[in-house]
């Protein structure tokens, strides 16, 4: 009797628990909500314990890194800004692993200012421009895979290539590669500088998930920041220049 009034009370959790209803997300709703100082009510024990903090990221953030010698924007097909950052990627890659790096590339979303001023560039503005511990990575393509890259670049009108790399865009199609002066070979092996962002897939770069990567164990911020520093030391504005490495014809 005991065992039927327990086999009961089971085959009734059962049921209770089959006729449980499911719910699904039907709908997801989004606003945005503007904060400012003026809506902090104040904590003077939290300020007071974070003043000590502040100072340290502040005076760290105001650092003066490097100057430039004219305001440089950031613009497709090519741009100065573009330009110098994919140019010091390929410098810090090839550096840091001992080997040459045919040619770097950045995603143009990467960076997060449309211009770096003219003057004095502090610690604080770099990390704005670059804001993401993204590392940076060689990636060994064969040349197939070099023009299926160029054609994802072409497609959205440009980003960011280093001097080696010259590209011509015709109805967002590529053509006229070349890599040193010399045209794609598509047997060829090309070591290619990147953030491991792109590496790994981002910006539908999928493609290149399965291939060798060689981290060089920094990041691009880093990089970045080191090559403004370097020149600092020696007094040097930090410039740039236009040479058509990508062309819309």
């Amino acid at each position: 009797m005991r065992f039927f009034k327990n086999s009961l009370i089971a085959l009734s959790f059962f049921l209770l628990i089959g006729c449980k209803p499911t719910y699904h997300l039907a709908t997801i709703k989004t606003g945005y909500t503007t904060i400012s100082d003026s809506m902090s009510a104040g904590d003077a024990g939290m300020d007071s314990l974070l003043v000590p903090y502040r100072k340290v990221l502040d005076a760290q953030m105001n650092e003066i890194v490097g100057h430039t010698s004219e305001l440089m924007g950031k613009a497709k097909p090519e741009s100065k800004l573009t330009n110098l950052l994919a140019d010091i990627l390929r410098e810090a890659a090839e550096t840091a692993n001992g080997q040459k790096v045919d040619f770097a590339i950045l995603n143009y979303g990467g960076i997060r200012l449309p211009t770096l001023p003219k003057g004095e560039i502090t610690m604080g503005k770099l990390y704005e421009l670059c804001p993401f511990d993204n590392q940076l990575v060689v990636v060994k393509l064969d040349g197939s895979q070099v023009i299926q890259m160029m054609g994802m670049i072409a497609s959205s009108g440009g980003w960011p290539v280093s001097k080696e790399l010259r590209l011509e865009i015709s109805k967002k199609k590529p053509v006229n590669i070349t890599i040193n002066n010399v045209p794609i070979d598509n047997k060829k092996q090309y070591l290619v500088a990147m953030p491991d962002y792109v590496a790994n897939g981002g910006d539908n770069f999928s493609f290149l998930t399965n291939s060798i990567q060689v981290a060089t164990g920094i990041y691009l911020r880093d990089a970045i920041i080191d090559y403004f520093k370097n020149l600092e030391k020696q007094n040097i504005p930090v410039t740039s220049t236009l040479d058509g490495r990508i062309k819309e014809i």
